[in-house]
Order: C-alpha cells, then structure tokens, then sequence
C-alpha cells in the first residue's frame, strides 16, 4: 500500500516550471501534480530554494466527501484547535471547490468545530478564485497557530487537506529586485525567482561552480552566491561586467561575506575561455530588440533568424570546452496573438546536431519549458542540455 504523501505545496502560474523544479530537488517519483498544488513524500525539499512554490505545508489526510456539511465533519475530525481561548482565523484555499462551495463550507466548518471543539471561528476566503493571496496569509496571520491556511485539493482520484506552514519570502525578492544597486531595463530584467529556479534546474549545489556567459547585471550570479555556489561570470559589454561586480558586491554584504572578490570580466560569450572547475553554466542570453511589442509575426519570425546564429555559436564553442557541463539556457520566445504557440528558435535541432544530450524535463516530457508574463510580447524558453 503506498504511503500517504506527508508535504504539500501551491505552485505559481508556471505550473511546468514548477514541476520541472520540484523534481530537480526531490526524487521524481516521491511527487504528485494537480493543478496549483503537488505532493510528496519523504524528505521536503528546503522550500526557501523553491522559486515556483507560493505556500507548502502538512498534509493532515484525506477527505472523502464533495458536499460542504459532510467535508466540514471530516474536516473537524482531522483537524485540531483544541487550546485555543480566543476566535481563530482560518483560511481556505482548494482547486477542486467553486468559490460557492468552498464558502458554503466554511459556514459549515464553523458550526462544526464550534461544536466538537467548542472553537469560534473568523473565516478567510479569498477575494477570486480559490487560493488565498499573500496579503490574506499575513493579514490573517494564517501561519501563526491556532489560526490556519487550509487547502483541499485534489490529485488525481485523491482529495487531500493539508496546512500551510511556510510562504513565499516576497519581500526578499522584492529587495533582490528592487534594492540592487545597479539596475539596467534595457538587458531584459531577469526576475531572481526566475534566476532561482533556472539554478535548481541546472542542479547547482552548495559549492559548485557556475559561469553566466551573459551576466548582465549579475541576476543569476547573486542568485548563486546566496546558495553558496562559486559564482564566475562574463559579458561582452563593460558596463554589464561593472553593474555585475557592483550587485555581487552588494549580495556579498547583505550575506555577510568578508574579503569577497567577484571574479567577472569582459568577454564574448562565442569565444570565452571558462576558469577551471566550471561544472555548470547557466544563463539568460541576449533577448533581442526590446522594442518588438507591436510588431507582426513575420517581423517576429525574422528576429528569430537574427539571433539564431548567436546561440548556435555558443553551443559550438561551448562543445568544445574539455570537461562534462549542465547548462540551462533562457532564450526568447515570443508570443502573438495571431499564433496559438510561440516563435521559438530552433535551438533544440541545433543541439542535437552537435551531440548534445537534451534532457526531458520530468513529468512533462518537454525538452523546453516557457517563461511568459501576460500581454508581453518577448517570452523565455528555457532549456537543460548536458555535454558529457
């Protein structure tokens, strides 16, 4: 008989990245996903590496019933608030309860664990949908006990009830972001969640070398550094080089390291020579014209053929590097409402015709994942490819 998964966590709106990074961190096969949540068992992984992860918790067991008086019973017999002496908040959240059912059940809940438990209730629901937002979780104070964040959902022909635990550090990202001290729009503002999860992708571990060949402004190398990765990187502009050792600098203060030197230079990423150890590269490449918002699909298509050869000469110069590498790339997509799919780059033949080994990322089957926020034009398709 199989265990009962012991971990849960809502996903973002990637929900491929997602999976693709939950399963670098964990075993494949201790996983399970439904949409906006997976499970799993064993070990969790350290949720605070988790850059696709909003909220993850316990799971408490499983619930049988759909209709809200029955759930609410099962519900109060899983769940304990005994001790509490004062009204406790609790909060809902699910994927498998419209927004009238699942407040129809929380008046149920009340009568419920009034009645069993003798605990008045102050319930949270959210706003749309049907998963809480951060401002509800701190609001509500919904991980501070007595008070809760319940999630019931389901995977699969299972219906879970787990609670929340841990959140999302998003004001750490935001400080990342926002309170680096140099910032560049025009080099494509890679999000450090986005940097974050790239890294997990790429399987860098504590102590690992990792190169960006596009450092820009030092997004992935910070992202790095906080993981205690040894972070190398180069750029073809010197005022990229400079804004990355000024932002590695910066990281390297908040963290609290002494006598730290970032080790950057200028260099094109065709023809760089890599510093010993290098096991990993990852890294965001050159996006494109940042000014294609309006532009038809068959000037999109012709942008694609620009930067081909770009990409295609980096991996033909990274072949030949002497050692093994995992690298993984972010490289434009983009995305118009006249197509149903986005313009990609044919990278993925190109890698393959040079021998590169192209890893399926696991539970999709898709050797590329997207990165795209809505209404804007320039996407990311982020690859994993292995050079043995």
């Amino acid at each position: 008989m199989q265990s009962l998964p012991t971990w849960f966590v809502i996903t973002g709106r990637e929900r491929e990245l997602a999976a693709a990074e939950l399963t670098s961190l964990t075993a494949a096969d201790n996983v399970d996903f439904g949409r906006d949540f997976a499970v799993g068992t064993g070990t969790p992984p350290d949720f605070d590496r988790l850059g696709s992860a909003i909220r993850a918790g316990s799971i408490l067991g499983t619930v049988q019933s759909a209709e809200p008086q029955s759930l609410a019973t099962e519900i109060a017999q899983l769940l304990s608030l005994t001790g509490a002496t004062s009204k406790v908040t609790l909060g809902l959240s699910t994927n498998c309860l419209p927004p009238h059912a699942l407040k129809k059940l929380g008046l149920s809940l009340k009568k419920a664990l009034s009645k069993t438990q003798g605990v008045s209730l102050r319930m949270v629901f959210p706003a749309t949908g049907t998963i809480l937002n951060a401002g509800h979780i701190q609001g509500g104070k919904l991980l501070q006990a007595p008070n809760a964040e319940l999630a019931i959902f389901r995977i699969g022909t299972v219906t879970y009830l787990g609670r929340s635990n841990w959140q999302q550090d998003i004001a750490s990202y935001t400080m990342r972001d926002r309170e680096r001290p140099a910032r560049d729009a025009r080099v494509g503002m890679l999000p450090p969640k986005l940097a974050q999860m790239m890294l997990n992708l790429a399987g860098v571990q504590k102590g690992d070398n990792v190169h960006d060949l596009f450092c820009g402004t030092g997004v992935i190398l910070t992202e790095a550094l906080r993981i205690q990765a040894i972070p190398t990187g180069s750029d073809a502009s010197a005022d990229m080089v400079a804004a990355s050792r000024t932002n590695l600098e910066w990281m390297a203060n908040k963290l609290q390291l002494t006598d730290y030197q970032p080790h950057i230079w200028k260099a094109d990423a065709q023809s760089v020579q890599l510093p010993d150890g290098v096991s990993h590269i990852v890294s965001e490449g050159y996006l494109g014209n940042p000014h294609l918002q309006e532009m038809s699909v068959t000037r999109l298509e012709a942008e694609a053929r620009t930067l081909l050869p770009l990409y295609r000469d980096v991996l033909r110069h990274l072949k030949h590097y002497p050692h093994p590498l995992t690298i993984v790339l972010a490289i434009p997509a983009w995305h118009h409402p006249a197509r149903q799919t986005p313009i990609e780059l044919p990278i993925i033949d190109v890698a393959t015709d040079m021998g590169y080994t192209v890893k399926q990322f696991a539970t999709e089957n898709e050797s590329a994942l997207h990165y795209h926020r809505p209404h804007q034009t320039v996407g990311r398709m982020i690859i994993k490819l292995n050079k043995d």
